[in-house]
Formats: structure tokens, C-alpha cells, sequence
């Protein structure tokens, strides 16, 4: 294959093509986070001002949106950095619903021999 200059230009063999195509769609299907300079703070644990300065440091994506807040991109390590937390908050949200059903087990055992003595006593 010629390129416009004359050259050949390189060509890929067909599995390394198949492998690449398989590679573009696996990054088509990688789902975008973007994020406010605050958010992004709160992430890495830090102000929105040096957040700001990461996401140019990094040569994140930036883009206003249109209520007018700046908003960034997150590349793949911060996006694994957002998926730990929203797992360890998901882990954090399931022991509070058990305690929840743990106190509700209690309170209904507490109440049981007290409605069974009332029923007794009605009959």
C-alpha cells in the first residue's frame, strides 16, 4: 500500500487488525466520568483548586458544560479510583440496612411475648 508521498506505508497483519479493532471497541464501550473540580476533589481528597491543577498536570479532558461548570474526564486510574469508592460506599450502605434489620429483629422479639401476653389475656 502507497502512501500519498510514495512511500509504503505499513500495513498491519490481519490478526494484529482483528486485534485492534477489538481493542477500539472495547474503548467505545468504556463508560465517560466526568466530573466538577469539586467532585474531583472530594475523590482524590483534596480542594477544587488543586484538583484544577491535577486535571491539567494529567492532560484530562476539560469541557464546560452548559449550566457553565467545568467538568473533567476522568482517565482510567481516577475512573478504578471512583469505582472503589462507590463500592466501598455500597458496602458501607448494606451494614447499615442490616443493622437496620438486625434492630428490627430485636424490637419485634421484644414486642412478641408482650402481644402473645395481651391475647392471652383477652380470651
Amino acid at each position: 500500500m502507497k502512501s500519498r508521498r510514495g512511500r509504503a506505508a505499513a500495513t498491519l497483519p490481519l490478526e494484529a487488525g482483528a486485534s485492534l479493532a477489538a481493542d477500539q471497541a472495547w474503548w467505545k464501550n468504556m463508560p465517560q466520568i466526568w466530573m466538577t473540580y469539586d467532585e474531583l476533589g472530594a475523590l482524590c481528597g483534596c480542594g477544587a483548586m488543586e484538583a484544577r491543577d491535577r486535571a491539567i498536570h494529567l492532560s484530562l479532558d476539560r469541557r464546560k458544560s452548559r449550566d457553565g461548570t467545568t467538568r473533567v474526564k476522568l482517565d482510567l486510574a481516577l475512573t478504578a479510583k471512583f469505582f472503589a469508592s462507590v463500592r466501598e460506599a455500597d458496602f458501607e450502605l448494606d451494614c447499615a440496612i442490616e443493622a437496620l434489620h438486625n434492630t428490627h429483629r430485636q424490637m419485634a422479639e421484644l414486642l412478641a411475648p408482650t402481644q402473645l401476653h395481651n391475647r392471652r389475656g383477652a380470651a
